[in-house]
C-alpha cells in the first residue's frame, strides 16, 4: 500500500519539477528582457525537486522488490536439500 503512495508522490514531484524547469526556461528565453539569474534559480530548484521525485520512485521500486524476494524465500526445511 505504501509503495503505491510513494510512487504516486514521486511521479507528482516529477511533474512539478518539469513545470518548474519550464518556468525557468521561459524566464531565460524571454526575448524582451531575459532574466538569467532568476531562471537559473528556477532550474536549480527544479533539478532538486526532480531528484527527490526520482528518489521516491526508486525507493518504492526497491521496497516492492525486497518484499517480493522475502515472500519467495524457502523455509529452513526445504533449503537443506535432504
Amino acid at each position: 500500500m505504501f509503495f503505491a503512495i510513494r510512487e504516486v508522490l514521486g511521479w507528482a514531484l516529477i511533474l512539478v519539477a518539469v513545470l518548474i524547469l519550464f518556468i525557468g526556461l521561459l524566464l531565460v528565453t524571454n526575448a524582451d528582457r531575459p532574466q538569467i539569474i532568476e531562471g537559473a534559480a528556477f532550474v536549480f530548484g527544479g533539478t532538486a525537486v526532480l531528484k527527490a521525485g526520482v528518489l521516491l520512485i526508486r525507493m518504492s521500486t526497491a521496497a516492492r522488490i525486497c518484499r517480493l524476494d522475502t515472500a519467495k524465500e524457502p523455509t529452513g526445511d526445504e533449503s537443506s536439500g535432504r
